[in-house]
């Protein structure tokens, strides 16, 4: 026997999708009704598609919820409710009691807990439970007798159902492993952190793997590769954090009804006239019959009662939604839903919501999901046009021309930048009026790129930088200027957004859930039409939040200075990275010599598990920690401490590093090489929070600059014959920082005369002449001053100066009594910090801080350390940045072919004609050290040399 099938529906997530993926429809009366007949049309398609017994509408109650007790910052990214949908939910409300559905509500839970009590509930009465809903975090529910019916692709109410299979299908894992899934990668709407660089498929892997977020910390050392391993380890707390929060309650105060919400039970006439009011006649003849009633008498019953109606004066002019056809060959391409009058009022005023028009997709499923992203996108004032499909170079020359002569141009791309094509590839280009051009041939795309560059019109994008770098490629003398990168300025406005692109985008300034599965065309359409649609509202924000400034003058003259100096790459000697390879495979096989030596037998130092064992069952080693799988933890943290016991722990930190070393650049520079003979790497920068810029494919940033073997890495990287490599390095860059924004006059004192600033600070905490001051007294200065500005306490100076906790914070005590300053700063930016949930830098970078109210203290410690940090990390990013954009000009004025080529934390390096690295040095040190005035001076040190290890600081001569 079946069981009896229970429908649940999230009733706020599927009116907040109807609101975002159909237009904004009115009636007659002007009343604005898209989100409640897109709710009523899902609600009337799961009866219809499932067949239920019965039914129940889930609510969320007004108020905080106990996920904000616990964590006050819940959710607190998501904007408040627009009043054009919270004018509707009365509606909803109304449709749903008209039907005979119970609506369902508990104070302090979310709609997600009633919908998880009430599934739990009804699964152990025996019945059948289908979920309605567009929120995947449901698809923890899903288990035995109870699926997901998600509404996510396809329109307003096209739904894919989620059984365990399904799941499996689409991540790998069960519907129990969905919490550490999600805890893991995040949910920036939820404001939950989850692991920064840890996308969808690395947690999906990593879980699938290890089985849960427990058990992969526990076998942490087990995780490859080490950069995933090592964000891992440094977050934690955020890894963790999301577990409560995403966790559907299954317990909430309420009770499965005893019989309410039978389908059919209902008053027929009530929900007819309700329909006919609200002028949703498309939805009529999908009314659900009554009980006891077959279709065919119920459509008999309704097409009477709809003629009765239609004799006592009411007009019944029903025009369901039709898909636009799709055109052939390269004239308008059309895409879009041809929303003829879903409700009277728009057919009766004349006011059909145009076809949207962008490029043709594979499938008729995303023709339409699509299509109803682009509606959603025009509620954000995007003019709708045709897209015309350039099949030929003389098709673009002349459509380009038919472009607005005025006004900036809107780009978008896929695969389209400096390398040129290395797979599909799609570029579109629109005017301010909404008109587009397409083309996805290589050399029509070619062609279009010269012609923007010969424009001289302002180009707007969307993560644009690949652009301009194809732009540059072409052999443009000068990039038409960018006046708008609205991923850039969603990041300024909220840097928990790392590295947007264009679902981030959509989603966050337009609220469209773009599909899954775009086409190279769709990207790039879409990418230009989402930047037309969101620079204006972007502008606003950034200006009331005063960051306005930072946008325009640093973030977005800085893309084209990247994209150059992605393009210029930085020329390697692969002869000497084949010796690197040699070098590191001897001094790895000399670590594991010496690891066997010194405990006489082979060691597997890649094994955290036996390593453990040896360490602390074998050789008995003390201050071992279990994992709670019972196996000896043998993280770095827990080495370090341990180093003086025996040789073999400090062989393993070593072999660690070594490993670490060959698979990140020694193995993996030779495959980066171009046919240029150079190394090109990617600048990104819109990552960190503190505007600080990264680099991958490689990550030249993190070699080490002091280790030998970091040397070693760095003789590969060379100056043509000819040049000669320039580096120049702000000297305490952040310690001056700290004197400006502390303006304690003692650091002023000591930097503006030019002093040794760890001597000095030595020398005023212990109270003795400067000259006295040793070498390790001079070093704990050194650790003080700068661990200051990284929030460092007691505990951590202990720890890395090798001293006890009581000398560590007798020196600390110090030295906050000598610069009282320091102090004063440190209290008032954790206090300002709690009270605005946010710092700022001194040119207005924001960064806000939820982990300040958070309940757990090991991230509310974090977060103080952010807020200490912040401004003067923040400030030092953009210091360099006016830099090098002031110094790409000057470079140019001065008729000098020298170009910057990296940028690694505060040095910038430049490849120089010999002839002229004496005119650029001074050039480049002034332009650096008057980036920005501080209460104390800038000081930069300029080297050159042939390579990058070999670097002379410069005495004035080349």
């Amino acid at each position: 026997m079946q069981p009896k099938r229970l429908l649940l529906v999230d009733a706020y997530g599927l009116i907040y999708r109807a609101f975002h993926a159909i237009p904004p429809l009115t009636n007659s009366r002007g009343q604005l009704t898209n989100a409640a007949f897109g709710f009523t049309s899902i609600l009337l398609r799961a009866i219809a598609d499932a067949h239920p017994e019965r039914a129940i509408v889930a609510f969320d109650a007004p108020g905080a919820t106990h996920r904000h007790e616990r964590f006050p910052a819940y959710k607190a990214q998501r904007p408040s409710m627009p009043d054009e949908l919270r004018s509707q939910v009365p509606l909803v409300r109304d449709l749903v009691a008209a039907l005979g559905l119970p609506l369902l509500e508990a104070p302090g839970y979310e709609a997600d807990d009633v919908i998880g009590t009430i599934a739990e509930q009804a699964r152990r009465e025996g019945w059948e439970v289908l979920i309605v809903s567009g929120d995947l975090d449901m698809l923890q529910l899903v288990g035995p007798n109870v699926s997901l019916l998600h509404t996510a692709k396809g329109g307003a109410d096209a739904m894919v159902t989620y059984d365990p299979a399904k799941i499996f299908e689409r991540y790998g894992l069960t519907p129990e492993q969905i919490v550490d899934f999600k805890s893991l990668k995040g949910d920036s709407s939820d404001n939950i952190p989850g692991v920064p660089g840890v996308g969808e498929k690395t947690a999906a892997k990593l879980i699938a793997a290890f089985g849960s977020l427990t058990a992969l910390y526990e076998r942490l050392d087990e995780v490859e590769p080490v950069r995933i391993r090592e964000l891992l380890r440094a977050n934690r707390d955020a890894a963790f954090a999301g577990q409560g929060l995403m966790t559907i309650d299954r317990d909430a105060p309420l009770q499965l009804p005893d019989d309410g919400g039978v389908i059919g039970r209902y008053d027929r006439d009530l929900a007819l006239a309700l329909l006919r009011e609200l002028e949703f006649r498309a939805l009529i003849g999908r009314l659900p019959p009554l009980e006891g009633e077959d279709r065919e008498a119920a459509a008999q019953a309704i097409a009477t009662a709809t003629a009765g109606a239609a004799l006592r004066g009411t007009k019944e002019r029903v025009a369901p939604a039709t898909v636009a056809p799709r055109a052939t060959g390269g004239d308008e391409l059309q895409l879009g839903f041809n929303f003829n009058s879903v409700s009277e009022g728009n057919s009766a005023a004349g006011r059909a919501a145009p076809t949207a028009a962008v490029a043709p997709s594979s499938t008729g499923e995303a023709e339409v999901a699509l299509s109803a992203q682009i509606e959603a996108l025009k509620r954000g004032g995007l003019p709708a046009a045709g897209a015309l499909h350039l099949n030929s170079v003389s098709e673009a020359e002349q459509r380009f021309s038919t472009l607005a002569s005025s006004g900036a141009l809107a780009l978008g791309g896929h695969g389209v930048d400096r390398r040129g094509p290395r797979g599909p590839i799609a570029l579109a280009v629109a005017d301010e009026r909404g008109a587009l051009l397409v083309a996805e041939d290589p050399n029509v795309v070619h062609r279009l790129l010269t012609l923007i560059a010969g424009s001289g019109r302002e180009l707007v994008g969307l993560g644009i930088k690949d652009l301009f770098g194809a732009l540059i490629a072409i052999g443009a003398d000068e990039a038409p200027h960018l006046v708008d990168d609205v991923a850039l300025g969603t990041w300024i406005g909220n840097v928990t957004l790392r590295n947007p692109g264009l679902v981030e985008v959509a989603a966050s300034r337009l609220g469209a859930d773009l599909p899954e599965g775009l086409t190279p065309v769709q990207v790039a359409t879409l990418s230009a039409l989402v930047a037309l649609a969101s620079r204006a509202g972007i502008s606003g924000e950034l200006r009331t939040a005063g960051t306005e400034r930072l946008y325009r003058e640093i973030e977005l003259p800085l893309v084209e200075v990247l994209a150059r100096m992605e393009a210029a790459g930085i020329a390697v000697d692969s002869a000497a990275l084949a010796q690197l390879g040699d070098a590191f495979r001897l001094e790895i096989a000399r670590l594991e010599a010496a690891a066997e030596k010194s405990v006489g037998h082979a060691v597997a130092l890649g094994s955290p598990k036996q390593l453990g064992e040896l360490l602390f069952g074998e050789l008995g080693l003390s201050r071992g920690k279990k994992t709670k799988t019972g196996a000896w933890s043998t993280d770095a943290s827990v080495l370090e401490e341990i180093q003086g016991e025996h040789p073999l722990v400090g062989i393993a930190l070593e072999w660690r590093t070594v490993s670490k070393l060959q698979s990140t650049y020694v193995e993996a520079l030779p495959k980066l090489v171009e046919a240029d003979g150079r190394i090109h790497t990617t600048f990104q920068q819109a990552i960190a929070a503190t505007g600080r810029l990264s680099s991958v494919e490689p990550n030249l940033q993190n070699i080490p600059i002091r280790s030998e073997l970091g040397r070693k890495i760095r003789h590969a990287f060379i100056a043509e014959k000819g040049n000669r490599l320039v580096a120049a390095d702000y000297s305490q860059i952040e310690l001056r920082i700290l004197a400006h924004v502390t303006r304690d006059p003692h650091l002023i004192e000591a930097f503006a005369a030019g002093e040794d600033i760890h001597r000095a600070t030595a020398s005023r905490v212990l109270g003795k002449p400067q000259e006295e001051v040793n070498d390790d007294e001079r070093a704990m200065a050194k650790m003080v001053n700068f661990g200051i500005a990284y929030g460092m306490g007691d505990f951590g100076l202990a720890t890395r100066a090798g001293i006890s906790r009581e000398a560590a914070k007798v020196f600390i005590a110090g030295y906050f009594e000598r610069y009282p300053g320091i102090k004063h700063y440190i209290d008032t930016i954790k206090e300002e910090a709690r009270a605005n949930g946010a710092v700022t830098t001194q040119l207005g970078r924001r960064r806000p801080i939820p982990e300040l109210r958070a309940a757990n203290p090991a991230l509310r410690a974090a977060g103080e350390r952010a807020a200490i940090n912040h401004p003067i990390q923040g400030t030092a990013a953009d210091i360099i940045k006016i830099a090098m954009i002031r110094l790409t000009p000057r470079l140019a004025a001065a008729g000098l072919k020298s170009r910057l080529i990296l940028q690694v934390h505060d040095e910038l390096l430049l490849e120089a004609p010999e002839s002229e690295v004496a005119q650029l040095i001074p050039l480049l040190i002034e332009t650096m050290e008057g980036a920005l005035a501080l209460d104390v001076p800038l000081t930069v040190e300029a080297k050159t040399g042939l390579r990058w290890d070999e670097m002379q600081r410069w005495s004035g001569r080349a």
